[in-house]
């Protein structure tokens, strides 16, 4: 009998060295856990910054895109109104020749009628030529 009490005995100090052994694996395991967990956390967490960034990348590719657009319109822009500002003073300058066109019409039967054709020939040839940039 008394063996068999220090058999068990022994066998309860095996199972508490295994059980403090077990706790001491457990008590590692869950602090490897945590520590892991915070480290996906902090993946996470870069992973969130680098799309941020990314999409804010993006978004100054898209609107340095759209200055860019602006400037050309822009640019377009003034040429049509250079354009346009030239054919406005060429058109002034055919309105100021139509008291001249009275005073040769009077005068139309001494020049056969050539001097009306040569001050309004230039109206009919255009001053410039068009072409709008493709954006």
């Amino acid at each position: 009998m008394l063996k068999e009490i220090k058999s068990l005995k022994s066998e309860i100090n095996l199972k508490d060295s295994e059980i403090v052994s077990l706790e001491a694996r457990i008590n590692e395991l869950e602090a490897k856990l945590k520590q892991t967990a915070q480290k996906a956390l902090l993946k996470d967490n870069d992973i969130t910054q680098l799309l941020h960034n990314f999409s804010f990348e993006i978004k100054v590719k898209e609107l340095k895109n759209e200055l860019e657009k602006v400037m050309r319109n822009s640019s377009f822009k003034d040429r049509l109104i250079f354009c346009l500002r030239s054919r406005v003073s060429d058109l002034e300058d055919e309105l100021e020749q139509i008291p001249l066109k009275s005073y040769l019409s009077t005068n139309n039967s001494k020049t056969g009628g050539n001097a009306i054709e040569e001050v309004f020939s230039f109206s009919k040839t255009p001053l410039f030529v068009f072409t709008p940039l493709r954006a």
